[in-house]
């Protein structure tokens, strides 16, 4: 759900310093001092573009880009302003940085960089596009979710291999009968309950996060709500309801969960926090840190600082952050030539971290391998698969990693109004394939 809390254009700079791994590849740590001059120079880019100062706007946000230089989208306003201003060269340097993130650049700025540029290196560039556009990774069809359940947003399963899923505009969440076909669990339009968004099982039963959206359909009361729910996945009776908005520090929008013994640990991507629950009652895990910028997935690898081991969280807009309970969280470095903005979706798995990158053209699935406190490698695992719409979250089952593939944001508006020209299709859940 981090598309309604961040836009990538309008993103914060973020600062760096560099570090060395052991295989001499430079790592990226962002810091805060840097953070703040890179937003400073980026906001200073926006008001010499509004005013129609190309060449300035430009000048600033190459600025903004230095202090944060695996951030694509500082690098991709790069080329356009150095476009709007007719400086080929300038756009020519920024499209190969963006390049070197292994991303390719949009059909329609290389189109207009090769009308504008005469430069030889052009053609280098467009072979580089067509083979950072290929397809890579290969999956299966593990599930398929009839499109009347609309907007799926998380999927999981318990021991048997059952499957469950949270949806935000039908506002159900549903489950799979021993046959594979969907029935409902909890109808949030009959019982009360808004849009789902994160979902776990532990023990017999679901616990999933609510709130109201733009896209949430048919709630009429004047205020809004997000909070926890647990709910029996067999007889549909809710056991215990948690609503954030009545807690002494109201909570915005409760996101994605992730559970580790009897401590459930949940995102709230409109504040910035992330939280654990317990005793009937929210624990800022961040504290007064301000840093994380847009939390969404959460993962948990065995091992120190403490008894839940290793907590991790994706921030769309910075990166992922190492969670301790009683210290400032700690962001991690990661390769220099690579981007881990808008990463969505997070997992554990086989001793490192997947990500659903659902923030960057095309989408992507990465396997990011752990040093220390530092992602020591990215692997871009799945891109450009033809089932993907918007993939979201992961899920851990007993015969890999499924996907939701397909989860149909775009296509839906204000009141989950589906918009002109578009229409709901059935969400695939993938499996993937690696290493085969």
């Amino acid at each position: 759900m981090a598309r309604f809390f961040f836009s990538l254009l309008f993103a914060v700079a973020l600062g760096h310093g560099e570090l060395c791994a052991a295989d001499g590849a430079a790592l990226i740590r962002e810091t805060d001092l840097d953070y703040r001059a890179s937003q400073s120079r980026r906001n200073d880019a926006l008001v010499y573009y509004n005013s129609g100062d190309f060449p300035r706007a430009l000048s600033a946000m190459t600025d903004a880009s230095r202090l944060r230089p695996t951030h694509s989208g500082l690098i991709l306003n790069r080329v356009r302003l150095a476009l709007a201003a007719g400086m080929a060269e300038a756009a020519l340097d920024a499209a190969t940085d963006y390049q070197n993130l292994g991303l390719p650049l949009p059909g329609g700025i290389l189109d207009t960089l090769v009308q504008q540029s005469d430069s030889p290196l052009i053609g280098g560039l467009v072979r580089k596009n067509t083979a950072l556009s290929r397809p890579v990774g290969r999956f299966e069809t593990y599930a398929t979710i009839p499109a009347e359940y609309r907007l799926v947003e998380a999927v999981v399963a318990d021991g048997d291999g059952r499957l469950y899923a949270t949806t935000v505009v039908s506002r159900q969440i549903i489950g799979q009968r021993d046959d594979g076909t969907w029935r409902v669990i909890l109808d949030g339009a009959k019982a009360g309950y808004p849009s789902f968004f994160g979902l776990v099982y532990d023990g017999g039963y679901l616990t999933a996060s609510y709130g109201v959206i733009d896209q949430t359909p048919g709630w009429t009361f004047p205020y809004k709500v997000t909070g926890l729910l647990t709910v029996n996945p067999e007889t549909g009776k809710v056991t215990e309801t948690f609503d954030a908005n009545r807690a002494t520090d109201p909570l915005e929008q409760l996101g994605d969960i992730g559970r580790i013994g009897y401590r459930v640990y949940v995102s709230d991507a409109a504040t910035g926090g992330v939280y654990h629950k317990g005793n009937c009652q929210f624990h800022r895990v961040n504290g007064t840190h301000d840093g994380i910028q847009n939390p969404q997935g959460i993962a948990f690898l065995e091992g120190s600082p403490h008894a839940d081991g290793r907590v991790f969280v994706a921030d769309y807009g910075r990166g992922i952050w190492e969670l301790f309970l009683y210290d400032p969280p700690k962001l991690m470095a990661w390769p220099g030539d690579q981007t881990l903005l808008g990463i969505d979706g997070l997992v554990a798995y086989k001793d490192a971290l997947y990500a659903v990158q659902n923030g960057v053209q095309p989408n992507r699935v990465l396997k990011l391998s752990l040093k220390g406190d530092s992602i020591s490698a990215v692997e871009v695992i799945a891109q450009n698969h033809e089932d993907f719409h918007e993939p979201t979250t992961l899920a851990v089952i007993d015969v890999g990693l499924l996907l939701v593939a397909q989860s149909q944001w775009p296509i839906y508006g204000k009141d989950g109004v589906v918009k002109d020209g578009t229409a709901p299709t059935e969400t695939k859940i993938l499996r993937l394939i690696e290493g085969e």
